[in-house]
């Protein structure tokens, strides 16, 4: 796991479960959705605790492809999967201090305008240095 960057996807869940409200945290490791017997969306981890279901993508750069369009078409399967199991949150983790995250605002903002329900996007950055949660919606991160 560690030599395919899966440090990432551990310093994460690591964060992730030394934060009071994960109390008895369940984790799972990679997993993929299948539909029709094709791969539609990879998920690094999920997290399940009373109070909701995260779900991560973690990356050892600051964004999800090296394009914008492919930065859409990776956020999109990764929403519509969170929907398909009803996750509270998205969570994306790297150990860079920061996202690129103006493609991701565009595509929530785009969403939440047409009324397509989307999980809380977060963002969780300088993993193994000083980790850091932000939201994109403006919400206070909270999981009661």
């Amino acid at each position: 796991m560690i030599a395919n960057d899966g440090n990432h996807d551990l310093l994460a869940t690591q964060f992730l479960r030394s934060k009071a409200w994960a109390g008895a945290c369940l984790v799972t490791e990679e997993f993929e959705l299948v539909q029709n017997g094709k791969a539609v969306v990879e998920f690094d981890f999920a997290a399940a605790t009373v109070e909701g279901l995260l779900l991560d993508e973690s990356k050892k750069n600051d964004c999800l492809a090296d394009s914008a369009k492919g930065t859409l078409t990776e956020l999109n399967k990764l929403l519509n999967g969170c929907r398909a199991l009803g996750a509270t949150h998205l969570v994306l983790a790297t150990p860079k201090n920061a996202w690129k995250q103006a493609t991701i605002d565009k595509q929530l903002q785009g969403d939440a305008a047409h009324g397509v329900s989307a999980p809380q996007v977060l963002l969780l950055t300088g993993l193994g240095t000083d980790p850091k949660i932000l939201t994109l919606d403006g919400k206070p991160f909270t999981m009661d």
